[in-house]
């Protein structure tokens, strides 16, 4: 008898344990208060211009007296140009960083949006250049575009490598043009894009 009712006393409190057991959360259940959420990445004003920065090559010295003349037409930009200070070679062969503002109600997050944006670039210059000449590009950790430009001016032809960076609804072009030059000028362009740091 007395076996008899240590037996059930002992199935009694395997059975209050297991009850016990099932009301705490397992691993995969979210305790009240303890959830977090992932930190959001930068946020950007979409009525200022970024901080931009970038270690241009030994002969490229900043000119400010030769603007960046194929502006495309938002009213906020920030432009500035580069020599190429090495002998025989034409003031054509240099380098442009602009920036924008773009309308900050626009989605610039996918490929074909930004896309659209360098169409109204060949549109202004009237890029000859192939259109399908552009690729997915990744810049200072932002999504950009690729785009080869070919300009004709009669018999002479001035050709670019630009880079469209997109942070939110701001753009940042890196131009690198050349007539005579490329050996140094795409070198060059590639050193620029690869320094480049984008801040607020």
């Amino acid at each position: 008898m007395k076996k008899t009712t240590s037996l059930l006393c002992a199935v009694a409190a395997l059975m209050a344990f297991s009850a016990c057991q099932g009301e705490q959360p397992s691993g995969d259940e979210e305790t009240p208060g303890t959830a977090t959420e992932s930190p959001a990445g930068p946020q950007y004003d979409p009525a200022a211009l970024l901080s931009v920065s970038f270690t241009p090559p030994a002969e490229v010295v900043e000119n400010a007296e030769v603007p960046f003349t194929s502006l495309l037409p938002y009213e906020t930009y920030e432009t500035s140009s580069y020599d190429i200070d090495l002998p025989d070679i034409g003031a054509e062969n240099r380098i442009f960083v602009t920036q924008y503002l773009l309308p900050a109600d626009g989605d610039y997050s996918e490929y074909d949006a930004q896309l659209a944006v360098v169409r109204e670039y060949d549109a202004l210059v009237v890029n000859t250049a192939d259109e399908d000449s552009h690729d997915p590009a990744l810049v200072a950790g932002n999504s950009a575009v690729w785009r080869f430009t070919i300009i004709e001016n009669g018999e002479s032809k001035t050709y670019q490598q630009n880079y469209f960076v997109f942070v939110e609804n701001h753009l940042v072009q890196i131009t690198c043009q050349w007539t005579n030059r490329r050996d140094f000028v795409r070198p060059a362009c590639a050193e620029f894009q690869q320094t480049l740091a984008i801040q607020q």
